[in-house]
């Protein structure tokens, strides 16, 4: 699907204006978006309350029989605003420049909150200062909108550092590519075959150890910003934003180190703030945890406290993500589900677990893993699984059998999940 129309702009200046069409995924449904991208073109048009209301009626109504929405990002006039229609579209805009108190308790139609300043992908220097401000001000935002960490280009130097983050934030992801311009392996990291994406159940935020380092200054600190999953996993975003900042003198993105060092960091599911009651009841005691790096295929598990933990090293603009899951004892064996392994957010695709331990005594059971999604899913187990079963969301009759790999080496086990309409299905690992 692609869209693109011409919009005039009245006043001084104006000119055609192109509004293109970015690819936007948020929640379970994929969405399109446009956003008009020059500058100051919002502001071409006299946005008195006269002209205000029809401008946006004019806006919305051709994407009305489409799942397509232009948010608005500026507030409009406030004599407007009793004026302004309902909505036509859903869900409701996100809303921008926006952290001032004023328009913190104006916000009584949307609780999303871009959380940065804007995304400029032909300023390299403002690609570090973007992620990290982010990061830092959700910590603040999180407890009031969900922050929306704003939109990437899919073809661009940064893209990979930027897809992980957004695929972490627990927001909105979106590209604003130019139409035909897209790395569509990239995308395929983000996006599921249906256009939804596996999004993070919270707002990812800083870990304790990065609160109070200059990640983008000081030469030796990495960003690690943290979220959770809704099946109890959680995830670590590392991020090597040091080179770059903005120049309060300059008065622009300023890139002060043109060659950092590359860096090196120790990522330890206590980065994680989740606590242990919300583990699974099912979990290992004491706390132990499976941890894969999505970018570098490594598996390892670890002990809940101290210093344990995986060494992630990055060079200057690199980032890893890093999927956490809690070891599960399923009667005399353990398992760990990471989810799809060639996703940034592995472990979204993990909903729930139901552990059911043998009633027979052999010290066997089963572990049934709502999931979302299709392709690679990798769990840690203990011991290869006796079966690995798959039914898709509402289907009748048996479950499927599927065939795995076990590395008994690492104790990874792989399975290829077939695709479902609905994007829904159980696995059921089974031990004897």
């Amino acid at each position: 699907m692609g869209v693109a129309h011409d919009c005039r702009a009245g006043g001084g200046g104006g000119g055609a204006r192109k509004v293109f069409v970015a690819l936007f995924a948020t929640c379970d449904c994929a969405l399109w978006m446009h956003y008009a991208v020059r500058r100051g073109s919002c502001a071409l048009m006299p946005p008195t309350h006269a002209t205000f209301p029809p401008f946006l009626i004019h806006t919305h109504t051709p994407f009305a029989p489409c799942p397509v929405f232009p948010p608005l990002l500026v507030p409009p006039p406030k004599k407007s605003r009793s004026r302004l229609p309902p909505p036509p579209l859903h869900p409701p805009p996100l809303t921008c420049r926006c952290h001032s108190t004023e328009n913190l308790y104006r916000m009584t139609n949307t609780a999303v909150a871009r959380v940065s300043d804007d995304f400029y992908p032909r300023e390299p220097a403002s690609s570090s200062p973007h992620i990290a401000a982010c990061a830092y001000n959700s910590v603040f935002m999180s407890a009031l909108v969900q922050p929306d960490w704003d939109m990437f280009h899919s073809m661009h130097p940064s893209a990979e550092t930027h897809a992980i983050a957004r695929a972490l934030s627990g927001g909105a992801v979106y590209v604003s590519d130019k139409p035909g311009d897209h790395d569509f392996a990239l995308l395929r990291l983000l996006v599921l075959p249906d256009g939804s994406t596996l999004r993070a159940a919270g707002a990812a935020r800083p870990s304790r150890d990065c609160l109070f380092a200059d990640v983008l200054r000081d030469g030796r600190s990495l960003l690690k910003a943290w979220n959770t999953n809704r099946g109890g996993g959680r995830v670590v975003g590392v991020y090597h934003l040091q080179g770059s900042s903005w120049d309060r003198t300059r008065r622009k993105f300023h890139v002060h180190d043109a060659a950092p060092r590359a860096l090196a960091t120790t990522v330890q599911p206590a980065d994680c703030e989740a606590g242990a009651a919300e583990l699974h009841p099912a979990a290992a005691s004491p706390p132990r945890y499976a941890m894969y790096t999505v970018r570098g295929k490594a598996l390892a598990v670890v002990g809940g406290g101290g210093r344990d933990g995986v060494r992630v090293e990055l060079a200057a603009g690199e980032a890893e993500a890093v999927a956490v899951a809690p070891l599960l004892d399923v009667g005399s064996s353990s398992v760990a589900l990471i989810g799809l392994c060639d996703m940034y957010n592995s472990g979204g695709a993990v909903l729930g677990v139901d552990v059911v331990a043998s009633s027979n005594g052999s010290g066997g059971g089963t572990c049934n893993v709502s999931m979302r999604g299709c392709g690679r899913f990798l769990a840690h187990c203990s011991v290869a699984p006796s079966s690995v079963a798959w039914r898709g969301n509402g289907q009748s009759g048996a479950p499927t059998a599927l065939e795995f790999t076990y590395d008994a080496s690492s104790g990874a086990m792989h399975v290829e999940v077939p695709r479902t309409d609905d994007m829904r299905a159980t696995l059921t690992i089974a031990f004897d």
